[in-house]
């Protein structure tokens, strides 16, 4: 997003450029997959990969959901790429706190009430830098 607006790219043709090396890198390593997995599984193991991938697909679809939102909302207009960062964000803490249940409540008031240690650093240093008395 930097670079898009750096640039003056539009950053609704970035991501949508992302998208074919994206595929092609999934069909490669699909491909890999493919031609590698026979030479190293017993025989009737393919169906019980297939059953492990399904299984990941399904507990991901949710997941999976949010590029599709954000692509589908910056193509036709819905919002903007400032509005896709926050569309985005509301999205992943609903996913992760209701449906994936891996953060809860407590967590995320934690997080929010005092910043992080990174950036408490880096203003001490800049306020040490630039703002000597005198």
């Amino acid at each position: 997003m930097i670079f898009g607006v750096a640039a003056n790219v539009s950053i609704t043709k970035l991501f949508l450029a992302g998208i074919v090396p994206g595929l092609a890198d999934r069909r490669l390593a699909l491909g890999d997959l493919v031609v590698a997995q026979p030479a190293r599984a017993d025989r009737g193991a393919g169906a019980e990969v297939a059953r492990r991938m399904l299984k990941a697909l399904r507990e991901s679809a949710w997941a999976m959901g949010l590029p599709f939102i954000i692509l589908v909302g910056l193509r036709f207009g819905v919002f903007t790429p400032t509005e896709a960062a926050v569309v985005a964000a509301v999205y992943a803490l609903f996913v992760a706190t209701v449906v994936y249940r891996e953060l809860k409540l407590s967590q995320i008031s934690a997080c929010s009430s005092a910043p992080p240690r990174s950036l408490r650093s880096s203003c001490s240093w800049s306020r040490r830098r630039w703002c000597r008395p005198g």
